[in-house]
């Protein structure tokens, strides 16, 4: 049985990134907000390819994609420190 490959070809990497961040919105929208209790220091290092930035500047993909995990992170109970960090290619 053959498997379907994926390719990724520059300038299409956009949906990538729209993919993961809807399944991440997908994953917390049935989390209960979060209560008056301190928030739980929390860590997240991401990295991201050029071609995800296709047609967007690179530092506000970055600066969006952050303040969506902080939010996200708050809701949860966590204040995330978001580390994001871009690589010419996959390999």
């Amino acid at each position: 049985m053959n498997m379907p490959v994926v390719r990724f070809l520059p300038g299409h990497g956009l949906p990538v990134v729209a993919v993961l961040i809807h399944k991440a919105m997908l994953l917390f929208s049935s989390a209960p907000v979060g209560t008056n209790q301190p928030l739980e220091p929390a860590q997240l290092n991401v990295g991201f390819i050029e071609s995800a930035f296709f047609g967007i500047h690179r530092l506000d993909a970055e600066a969006a994609f952050k303040t969506f995990t902080r939010t996200i992170g708050r809701n949860m109970g966590y204040d995330i420190s978001v580390t994001v960090s871009t690589f010419e290619s996959a390999r």
